[in-house]
């Protein structure tokens, strides 16, 4: 994998946060949405891939990629689009959207009717590989990971803490900017947003553990 490529690509990303590419006058845009776990996120590209402009929130309406927040989610996507189109000068119409590999259609429509509830419509469906992964199979895929990677360079990111723990060093991204620096444990002890987002991840687990 080139790294030097996709930190070019990572900075591109961030840089379109707050200033979004110059486009030509009918140049065609994509638009993707994921709604994440801790994020929400629609990102904007051009044919050549290139990122023309990302907005972003943090939201607790998806859980182990399931919609349990339906007003919450649509009410964000709906406001991260219009300010997208602000930026742009354009009005986005349609998106393709990220669900966890396995999805039931019935959980998969879910998906659909927040992104269209908010004013789009869903021209495809992708899978977002390890959003279904039960917190078993997810710790085993990181092992795994940590296993192919070591003593070997590589750059891992997520959207779930609990996977950042066998990792020499964690940057915590806020708003597109870098805010915590340090190993896990340094950020738990640090007790800012590092520690407190992995507080909130960790109490999903716990909490459907003891409803067993």
């Amino acid at each position: 994998m080139d790294f030097a490529a996709v930190n070019r690509q990572i900075d591109e990303l961030e840089s379109r946060i707050g200033t979004p590419l110059e486009l030509s006058p009918g140049e065609q845009l994509f638009v993707g949405v994921d709604l994440g776990t801790a994020y929400i996120v629609v990102v904007v590209v051009n044919a050549e891939r290139e990122p023309v402009a990302c907005a972003l929130e943090f939201a607790q309406v998806v859980r182990d990629g399931l919609v349990v927040d339906y007003t919450g989610a649509t009410r964000i996507v709906r406001k991260l689009v219009q300010q997208l189109e602000e930026r742009l000068g354009r009005e986005l119409t349609v998106a393709a959207i990220a669900v966890p590999p396995g999805t039931g259609e019935r959980e998969c429509a879910t998906h659909r009717h927040v992104v269209e509830g908010a004013g789009l419509t869903v021209t495809s469906v992708l899978d977002e590989p390890t959003a279904a992964l039960d917190p078993l199979a997810e710790a085993d895929l990181y092992q795994k990971y940590a296993s192919e990677t070591k003593e070997k360079t590589s750059v891992f990111i997520s959207h779930r803490l609990g996977s950042t723990q066998f990792c020499d060093r964690v940057v915590y991204m806020d708003g597109g900017r870098i805010a915590e620096v340090g190993t896990h444990q340094e950020l738990l002890v640090q007790g800012g947003a590092y520690a407190n987002l992995f507080q909130i991840q960790s109490s999903w687990y716990t909490d459907e553990k003891e409803a067993k």
